[in-house]
């Protein structure tokens, strides 16, 4: 869901793995372009209701998806791309 000034949107997850000490959610940001990471996020409890607020830096129709992966806690060492795998992927407009 995006919000009313199109700045940001928010992603409701349930069910996440557990994860260690030493890894972190991150988000990416899919376009025509590709991907970008759109943050490095953890939660207190996996298991509950959860929100992923999505930094848009334009329309969120110009965007093909948003995902997740499971990386190491400083996040992936590329910009473009994650290295650990996919926890979920929401396609935008599909």
């Amino acid at each position: 869901m995006a919000g009313p000034d199109g700045r940001e949107a928010v992603i409701r997850v349930e069910n996440l793995p557990a994860i260690g000490s030493d890894q972190t959610f991150q988000l990416w940001l899919v376009d025509e372009a590709g991907a970008r990471s759109g943050g490095l996020f953890r939660f207190a409890n996996t298991q509950g209701e959860n929100y992923i607020v999505v930094p848009l830096d334009k329309p969120v129709s110009e965007y093909r998806a948003f995902g997740v992966s499971l990386e190491p806690a400083g996040g992936s060492p590329y910009a473009d791309r994650p290295t650990g795998p996919r926890v979920f992927r929401v396609e935008v407009n599909a």
